[in-house]
């Protein structure tokens, strides 16, 4: 008898649960936009017997249904942390990278030679008809190997850029990805976002500068003034990851 009355009171109270959800659900506006994840949410999809058939229907009415969850992001935040709780290396795109470095997973298996080559034969084509100049700025896996989680598979960009070069001829190619790597322990990447650094930024132009036979850039010719106290965040738009802090210079 109490096994009976318990199993009712689980069900019960499971059935009062969703029911709750659900109203909470219809008495909550759809959102338009995610300023958290920087990215447009699902809206509700049309109704229509096609669509129901062929199946779309039901996949766009679990997308809507997750995205406008009531308190989404509040959940999705709970599981970030239990994620970086377990060490998990990876979460969404994303790589928890050492010394709280977010780097953006570029899954070599998404790139196909086929690509490569169709890419670099457009390139070739822009630079024959230009007689233009080619420098490919590598991303932060690639140059800061040392931050990435063990054993996390990363893009070759060295073997791609050594067949941009051989495509476009050494004279039209800027060696970048040798700069950058001279300089792989210094800020040249900020720690949430996925771009470079100023100071990255004049390693790269003192490249450039060189390969035009300039004179290049010196340090002393800028004055590092802080810009801001928090870091750029375009891989930090994952509840739960919280804002990090840090003097972010700019040299003027």
């Amino acid at each position: 008898m109490d096994d009976k009355r318990n199993a009712l009171l689980t069900v019960g109270l499971i059935c009062a649960v969703l029911f709750i959800l659900g109203i909470a659900d219809l008495c909550n506006s759809d959102r338009i936009y995610s300023e958290t994840e920087n990215r447009v949410l699902a809206s509700r999809p049309t109704f229509s017997w096609e669509s129901l058939l062929s199946g779309e229907y039901g996949d766009d009415y679990e997308e809507y249904m997750s995205d406008q969850f009531v308190g989404r992001d509040k959940w999705v935040g709970i599981k970030t942390r239990a994620d970086i709780l377990f060490q998990k290396k990876e979460i969404n795109g994303v790589y928890l990278g050492a010394d709280r470095y977010l780097i953006r997973v570029n899954d070599p298996e998404e790139y196909t030679e086929q690509m490569e080559d169709s890419r670099i034969a457009s390139l070739k084509k822009l630079v024959n008809r230009w007689d233009a100049k080619v420098m490919l700025v590598p991303t932060a896996d690639n140059i800061l190997t040392d931050k990435l989680p063990a054993f996390a598979p990363h893009y070759d960009e060295m073997r791609l850029l050594a067949k941009v070069k051989e495509s476009v001829g050494e004279e039209h190619y800027i060696d970048v990805y040798s700069a950058l790597q001279e300089h792989a322990g210094e800020p040249i990447y900020y720690r949430t976002d996925h771009h470079w650094t100023s100071l990255g930024a004049f390693y790269g132009a003192n490249a450039l500068l060189n390969a035009l036979g300039k004179e290049p850039l010196k340090e002393d010719d800028f004055t590092p003034q802080i810009a801001s106290t928090d870091q750029p965040r375009s891989l930090l738009r994952i509840p739960g990851m919280g804002r990090q802090h840090g003097k972010i210079p700019l040299s003027v």
